[in-house]
């Protein structure tokens, strides 16, 4: 009971008992060393079922040095690797926080996936999908995406579980709870949850950059009054169409539609009307 449960103070230990041949004497003198050294914290480990405190008079140094001259070198590394390990422990705990803080205060979706359902989600993913924690995890991540898009997810879910996917990003539609279908785009890892495989994930809401690209688009290459191609649209697909027309020796036929007098209508009812008229035939 007195030995710590730290790999390298075992180890330690376990090394002198074998270099002295008597693992009752390491014990004895490990006990009294470490009362004597004042190592409360293993103390109060050992003594947390109420064992009697008598057992544990310190014996004599020089009775201890006659028993095990190695147990004090030994027992002073052993006292060392426990401070050490409980610093380590410390900063650990502290450096777990500080990470915590990091997923909890995120500006992106952050969760964690396995066996395609959800295991962890941190705030943020809750509020951009609009759901609880209860109502998210454990639950299966498909059943949010749209139907349009679950092949995509699934294929791209597969290569990163493969340790295939670093470095994919790509947007796809999931259910929210308070504006339905929203363009989010995923990135993701794969590593390890509770010793099995499972990815963490990222989400942005893109829904607005997606929607400002495609107004973008539609300014670009579209008639602002009808919404039909305009004239750099027309000449891009003319320019795919004849190369396609060239590899395959098929040919191609083009019509043009002309309104018949469309000026004086413009003239007789103003532009307004026209327009209306070119909305129309649109």
């Amino acid at each position: 009971n007195l030995i710590p449960r730290y790999p390298l103070a075992r180890r330690m230990i376990l090394w002198a008992a074998e270099r002295a041949d008597a693992l009752v004497t390491v014990c004895e003198a490990l006990k009294s060393e470490l009362i004597a050294l004042g190592v409360a914290a293993a103390k109060i480990r050992t003594l947390r079922n109420g064992v009697d405190l008598e057992m544990f008079r310190p014996l004599p140094k020089r009775q201890v040095r006659d028993k095990l001259g190695l147990a004090g070198p030994t027992l002073l590394s052993v006292g060392a690797l426990t401070m050490i390990q409980e610093r380590y422990e410390q900063a650990l705990r502290g450096s777990e926080e500080r990470y915590r803080k990091l997923v909890d205060y995120a500006t992106q979706g952050i969760c964690v996936l396995q066996d395609d359902r959800f295991r962890f989600v941190n705030p943020k993913t809750l509020e951009l999908l609009g759901y609880n924690e209860a109502e998210l995890v454990n639950q299966p991540l498909f059943s949010l995406i749209h139907p349009d898009d679950q092949g995509l997810a699934k294929a791209n879910h597969a290569l990163r579980l493969e340790g295939k996917g670093e470095g994919l990003t790509y947007p796809l539609r999931m259910h929210t709870r308070q504006q339905g279908w929203r363009w989010f785009e995923i990135s993701g890892v794969l590593f390890d949850w509770h010793g099995r495989p499972a990815t963490l994930n990222f989400l942005a809401d893109v829904t607005e950059r997606l929607q400002a690209a495609e107004q973008m688009r539609e300014l670009a290459y579209h008639d602002t009054l009808t919404h039909l191609p305009n004239r750099r649209l027309l000449l891009d697909h003319l320019t795919l169409a004849r190369a396609a027309y060239e590899r395959s020796g098929k040919h191609g036929a083009l019509v043009f539609i002309d309104l018949d007098n469309f000026k004086p209508l413009n003239d007789l009812h103003g532009h307004a009307v026209g327009d209306l008229l070119l909305i129309e035939v649109a």
